[in-house]
């Protein structure tokens, strides 16, 4: 299966009140079929200080297909998770290969 990602967002939700704080990832997947469906799991951390978040892309099959033409997915991830806890996040592909990066700069605060 072929997947291009066309947006991935991430944000930590610290608004007071909010516990546990969470952080946040979301994508949009085209994956060029209607049957196909992926979610995002936790992987691991990486040895860097602090370390690198890796979530994965896993794959399922629909058995009652999203309408014709209809091949976007979107994906979405939370832990929790303060600021400064990881220096960014790798999203791995169904096969555990790199698929997408975000820096931590990248990472929003909602506050």
């Amino acid at each position: 299966m072929k997947i291009i990602a066309s947006e991935w967002n991430a944000w930590y939700n610290i608004i007071p009140g909010s516990d546990p704080k969470k952080l946040h990832v979301t994508g949009k997947i085209d994956v060029k079929t209607e049957s196909t469906d992926l979610f995002l799991l936790f992987h691991s951390y990486d040895k860097s200080n602090p370390p690198r978040l890796l979530i994965q892309l896993n794959e399922r099959t629909i058995f009652i297909p999203r309408n014709e033409g209809d091949t976007i997915v979107r994906v979405h991830y939370e832990q929790a998770g303060e600021p400064g806890d990881i220096c960014g996040i790798t999203v791995l592909d169904p096969n555990g290969g790199v698929f997408a990066k975000i820096e931590s700069t990248d990472i929003d605060i909602v506050q």
